[in-house]
């Protein structure tokens, strides 16, 4: 990895948007529809799901419970769920902000080390590549995150940040991740770990939480698949308020619910 002079650039985002829920989820429509709306780039390579403003001052991030790759990850690692649930439940703390997912040289990784807290031995193993690569090869393929901890780990750092929590129908969310190949011993296990995390989060950072110092200071909002699809944009423009979020940006409401609904047969009479 080169090192360049990057002193100039902010690795520390001000504002944070992180867009959490159950893998399946629909948790990438509306991490994808608040990227636009604030004109947030998504950034290429592993992180590409991640946008940022071009100043580097506003990330929306896109974190499904859990974080993986592809299908083929989820499905070769079903079978080692049954022997062993552990190698396919690693929790992490947080994830650090997109300028760190993909640095582009030494003094970059520098500034991560600095201002985000990366630590020594991730420091040591990028920057002794000949190439610059994603931080993120660094990581499990198969991951959660700690919603109640990554919130923590940026008002630690005076960083404004915001979860959305996508709610959307457990038995389809269900489906649609069998429909990858994956166990159901494993989706299961996925789903309690997923709603374990999200609602701690929400008990401590959502309406009247435990540690909401007074009303309007939330960190955690919850926002309804169902409900986006039914109401589209009266609902999303409410989000975006919430957010803080100056926009009239609309994106094309496609219910991916309908395939698995399924019309009763009619009454006999």
């Amino acid at each position: 990895v080169k090192s360049l002079d990057n002193s100039h650039v902010n690795v520390l985002p001000k504002r944070v948007i992180s867009v959490v829920g159950a893998d399946r989820s629909s948790t990438l429509f509306l991490s994808a529809a608040l990227a636009a709306a604030t004109g947030c780039s998504h950034t290429g390579g592993e992180s590409s799901q991640h946008a940022v403003s071009e100043d580097g001052a506003f990330e929306i991030q896109y974190m499904p419970l859990p974080w993986d790759h592809s299908c083929e990850v989820n499905s070769a690692l079903s079978e080692v769920s049954v022997r062993n649930a552990d190698d396919t439940q690693i929790l992490l703390d947080s994830i650090a902000p997109v300028q760190c997912f993909s640095p582009s040289d030494v003094s970059i990784l520098q500034k991560c080390k600095h201002d985000a807290s990366i630590s020594q031995e991730v420091f040591e193993e990028v920057s002794s590549r000949q190439q610059a690569e994603d931080m993120v090869s660094l990581l499990p393929n198969r991951y959660f995150v700690n919603v109640t901890s990554h919130i923590e780990w940026y008002l630690s750092r005076d960083i404004d940040i915001s979860v959305v929590l996508v709610m959307r129908d457990t038995s389809i969310s269900k489906k649609e991740w069998i429909s990858c190949g994956i166990s159901s011993t494993l989706v299961d296990a996925s789903f309690e770990k997923s709603m374990g995390l999200m609602k701690e989060a929400f008990v401590a950072y959502g309406m009247h939480g435990s540690r909401v110092p007074k009303v309007g200071t939330e960190r955690v909002l919850i926002v309804s698949y169902e409900g986006l699809m039914e109401m589209k944009d009266s609902y999303l423009y409410e989000v975006y308020n919430e957010l803080g979020i100056d926009s009239t940006f609309l994106p094309s409401f496609i219910d991916g619910n309908a395939k698995y609904i399924i019309d009763p047969p009619p009454e006999k009479h």
